[in-house]
């Protein structure tokens, strides 16, 4: 018996909205799944510099493709120079931090 594609989508709605657990297990999963693409979102927001609503909206229009802007530091975006700048500024703290608790351990 071969089967239409309507046949196979109807037989197969009628299986999953037969069984109310797995009605229930299917919903707590599209929940849980929406609070993690939310909180996804606050992530990416934190590291591009975009608000948050910005990158839901444009994944929502042109989806998880969608075009990220580069870090900007001040309104400007970086140039390798000041990239290395603040790497080097980031080592040189981490470097005296490291001192100080050598010293205060001793």
């Amino acid at each position: 018996m071969k089967l239409s594609k309507s046949q196979l989508k109807q037989l197969i709605k009628e299986e999953v909205t037969a069984d109310e657990a797995l009605l229930d297990a299917i919903q707590g999963l599209a929940s849980r799944i929406e609070e993690l693409d939310v909180s996804i979102d606050y992530l990416a927001s934190a590291f591009v510099g975009v608000p948050a609503y910005a990158i839901k909206g444009t994944q929502r229009n042109i989806g998880r493709a969608a075009y990220v802007p580069k870090i900007t530091f001040g309104g400007a975006q970086a140039s390798p120079a000041d990239v290395s700048e603040i790497k080097n500024m980031i080592r040189e703290e981490l470097e005296l931090l490291l001192k100080e608790n050598r010293n205060e351990s001793q």
